[in-house]
């Protein structure tokens, strides 16, 4: 009897982190990963956007027209990379030099530091204070607004 239970208990601890990580993964499926295979699928098919009926399978003809007989999409893709590449690697420079110098043993290491984080903080809190008065039971906005539709 007791095997029997050493067993069942193997079987839970083996099986219970799924389970409980298992909404996530439904949820990611619904919202994240059928809207994705959803918009390959329509991509693959010619369609009116007046006329959901209408719709014809053209395979990869959709990306052949675009790829090789649109005059904009190369203009487009050259535009969308050098902005990526103008913003995004002065950014990740600059961010590493501060992390670099606000590493090093100077005077007042912990002042910079504060100046680098409290606008994380600040933006916080003034949402905080935003929502609270919105939100307030006596004089909240939404409750007033709740109360005038017989809330």
């Amino acid at each position: 009897m007791r095997l029997k239970q050493e067993r069942s208990h193997r079987w839970d601890s083996r099986f219970a982190p799924y389970v409980y990580i298992a909404p996530y993964f439904v949820l990611f499926g619904t919202f994240g990963l059928f809207p994705l295979l959803y918009t390959g699928w329509v991509s693959l098919q010619n369609r009116n956007l007046l006329d959901g009926d209408s719709a014809r399978w053209v395979g990869l003809g959709n990306y052949v027209q675009l790829l090789w007989h649109d005059p904009y999409f190369w203009n487009a893709m050259g535009n969308t990379v050098s902005l990526w590449l103008m913003t995004t690697v002065p950014q990740i420079v600059l961010a590493l030099a501060i992390a670099h110098l606000l590493n090093r043993r100077i005077r007042a290491r912990t002042f910079f530091r504060m100046g680098v984080l409290l606008p994380n903080i600040t933006s916080v809190a003034a949402v905080t204070v935003v929502f609270a008065q919105l939100f307030g039971r006596d004089f909240g906005l939404v409750n007033w607004v709740l109360g005038l539709v017989g809330g």
